[in-house]
């Protein structure tokens, strides 16, 4: 059997639905080193179990968020250079948000999504596209030497329909999940691969009810035949088991049942308040939303919904875009710098749609989280604060404005405390719609 056929196979055996979800399974061919656990965790995990599919929702609602801006090397804006409209209009086919939304799902699935950067007849690179981990493959150097030396040769495209072709691997930029391949350090590590055991757990667990509905065991019953029936037959025991069976499962399930004289039926329900059923799938709960870094609170689960409140939800929504979404932000705008300042920017084909004709790479890319949701939230609720605070007396006017990032007060009332009451005159103006926190509490 070729090396194809073998790779087909465990492909096909990884995407069967009924298999569950195993751990990444990594085939070395001709054409680089195949991973299929990105197809399998979609297959198994991502569509199929609610509790991921909500974590991958959390990073595709907040993640396309924040955006990328160019700036120069002393942080001012650099609206005009050529990276800056690549960012923004990747491909014929995407929106800057539109690539984001592909790239936060192929992460956490495969553990990094491949841009493949397409250039122009000058090398220069005129789009970006997003890649799954399965879709292009790594060809490790072989025998690579200890150094600074890249440790991958080239990558293969394996296109949903035509022939696998070869990707120069300076075409390719990796934006990785916040993991390594301890193994197989040119992979990349889906954090879907260390939830396996409880994966498999909350899939059994919201599939008990159903499985005991459809197999009649809500009402499993004890049938004694009584006096006399102890010197029956086998044969005979075994076909009044299969006519009541039956009779009394499946679709008969909850038809009655007509027993003669001493017959005798006892009927077996069990108890879920014995089996503390809620604790049984907030288990897997916690230790999902754990792998994936997603707070329980903010998902909603059964695990956090007894202690969620309207504040602490809005507190654990900032945790997890402070943590989870800035963290990879600030990863991904690293790689992209890394890659994208070795490349030559100058009268660059952008220049027609109004860029820098003599843009160079003394740059950085740096995310933008100025139009995040959660943060506006949080803005608006520390306004109302300090509106409470000054409407109490205890701070100034001018201490107020600043708080909610307003310039002093212009008519000389900056110093006067509030004398009591909602006089639009006395409250400090609110300025909810700013995208900042607070000093001291920015992202």
């Amino acid at each position: 059997m070729s090396f194809l056929k073998r790779a087909a196979n465990n492909y096909a055996k990884g995407m069967n639905a009924t298999n569950a979800l195993t751990s990444q399974m990594l085939y070395a061919g001709g054409f680089g080193l195949a991973d299929y656990s990105e197809p399998v965790n979609a297959q198994n995990a991502y569509m199929a179990i609610s509790s991921i599919f909500g974590c991958f929702t959390a990073y595709a609602t907040n993640a396309p968020q924040v955006t990328k801006k160019v700036v120069h090397l002393d942080g001012t804006p650099w609206e005009d250079h050529p990276v800056q409209y690549l960012i923004q209009h990747p491909n014929d086919d995407m929106s800057e948000r539109t690539m984001e939304l592909y790239n936060c799902i192929y992460k956490p699935l495969g553990g990094a999504t491949r841009l493949f950067t397409g250039r122009n007849d000058r090398s220069q690179i005129v789009s970006l596209r997003p890649y799954s981990t399965y879709e292009m493959a790594p060809v490790p150097v072989h025998g690579a030497k200890i150094g600074r030396n890249t440790w991958i040769e080239k990558y293969w495209h394996r296109p949903l329909l035509g022939a696998p072709e070869e990707v120069a691997a300076s075409d390719i930029i990796n934006l990785r999940f916040p993991s390594i391949h301890p193994i197989y350090p040119q992979m990349d590590l889906s954090p879907l691969a260390a939830m396996n055991l409880d994966i498999a757990q909350d899939k059994a667990v919201t599939k008990f009810p159903t499985d005991m509905m459809q197999k009649a065991a809500w009402l499993s019953a004890v049938y004694s035949l009584g006096a006399g029936t102890t010197e029956m037959p086998d044969e005979i025991l075994e076909q009044i088991k299969a006519d009541f069976i039956s009779g009394s499962t499946g679709d008969n399930r909850f038809n009655p049942r007509v027993i003669r004289a001493d017959g005798k039926i006892e009927m077996i329900t069990p108890d879920f308040r014995k089996m503390d059923w809620t604790l049984l799938g907030q288990r897997p709960e916690l230790r999902i939303c754990a792998a994936l870094r997603v707070p329980v609170r903010y998902m909603g689960f059964s695990a956090g919904i007894d202690a969620s409140t309207s504040d602490n939800y809005v507190a654990s929504w900032y945790s997890f875009f402070a943590d989870s979404i800035m963290g990879q932000a600030l990863l991904d705008c690293d790689s992209l710098t890394h890659s994208l300042m070795r490349e030559n920017w100058a009268d660059h084909p952008t220049v027609a749609y109004g860029c820098d004709r003599r843009a160079t790479s003394q740059f950085k890319i740096v995310p933008d989280s100025s139009q995040a949701q959660v943060l506006k939230m949080q803005q608006a609720q520390a306004d109302q604060t300090t509106a409470s605070i000054y409407q109490s007396g205890i701070i100034t006017k001018d201490e107020a404005r600043q708080r909610t990032g307003h310039a002093p007060a212009t008519d000389g009332t900056g110093e006067e405390y509030s004398k009591g009451g909602t006089s639009a005159n006395n409250a400090p103006e609110s300025n909810s719609n700013v995208a900042t926190m607070p000093k001291g509490n920015k992202v």
